[in-house]
């Protein structure tokens, strides 16, 4: 599975694919959109979980004593449902108003690391859709982010320049990415994940800017500090913005250090 989650948050169009360039395209949709690969990937473990047991998804992509031909046909069916996946999300996400123009079947089709015709893509989103009832909008991270930024006060002033914002989004992303390959990731509510992601992000970037800057939040030298001292200072300056993330998002403190042990990250 992991090359399939790799697949759905790098592919780019092909260098000889027939595309525009312009803003709205599928480039500039896939160079510029971690909202759409994010929710292409969530689309996938919804599916995969919807078909298939939790302790399976975690075990793919072993064979399990499978024969060469069922194991390719697997293969084929999983990413006809990947690139579906991505497919939904894309179309989901994007307008085809004027000025923008509907992006064609085959640049999908183009876009899969497989032979792929038009039927499979049809069946394959038609299998996605029917898998989640249908539902394809559920709640995202990137509508989370914008929130937070929109209604803190405390976080803007804390990030809103140096480029710190953008620094925060990307790792938080990074973050929400890793998310996605995690069996256990729909026990968690994307607002929960989220949350937890933009937490640590303001944290880490804090740090770094601390070691850049040679001074910390309250204009004192850093010196010679490691990156754990550096790292408690990022999070007593953060504490404020911390607890209004919790507030808005109604995360309690549990709920908050659970999603943080199973994302791997530092509590403190």
């Amino acid at each position: 599975m992991e090359q399939v989650f790799e697949w759905i948050l790098e592919v780019m169009p092909a260098d000889d694919h027939k595309t525009s360039y312009s803003p709205g395209d599928l480039y500039d949709l896939l160079s510029s959109s971690p909202e759409t690969r994010f929710h292409a990937g969530y689309l996938f473990v919804r599916y995969l979980l919807h078909v298939r047991s939790a302790s399976t998804l975690a075990s793919l992509p072993q064979t399990g004593g499978k024969s060469p031909e069922d194991q390719e046909a697997l293969e084929a069916v999983t990413w006809d449902v990947a690139v579906a996946c991505l497919a939904l999300s894309i179309k989901f996400h994007r307008d085809v108003l004027f000025p923008l123009d509907v992006i064609y079947v085959h640049e999908f089709l183009d876009l899969a690391p497989h032979e792929m015709e038009f039927e499979d893509l049809e069946n394959a989103q038609r299998d996605v859709l029917e898998a989640v009832a249908f539902r394809v909008g559920s709640a995202t991270p990137g509508a989370f982010i914008e929130e937070l930024w929109d209604a803190l006060t405390p976080l803007r002033r804390l990030v809103s320049f140096d480029g710190r914002w953008e620094a925060v989004q990307e790792e938080a992303w990074e973050i929400l990415n890793d998310a996605l390959q995690q069996p256990e990731l729909l026990q968690y509510p994307p607002s929960l994940i989220t949350g937890a992601a933009v937490i640590e992000a303001v944290v880490e970037v804090l740090q770094r800017s601390y070691k850049t800057a040679g001074v910390d939040g309250r204009g004192k030298p850093v010196g010679k500090r490691d990156a754990r001292s550096l790292r408690k200072v990022a999070l007593k300056c953060s504490r404020g913005v911390r607890l209004d993330i919790q507030d808005i998002l109604q995360i309690s403190n549990e709920d908050l250090r659970a999603c943080q042990k199973w994302l791997g990250l530092t509590t403190g």
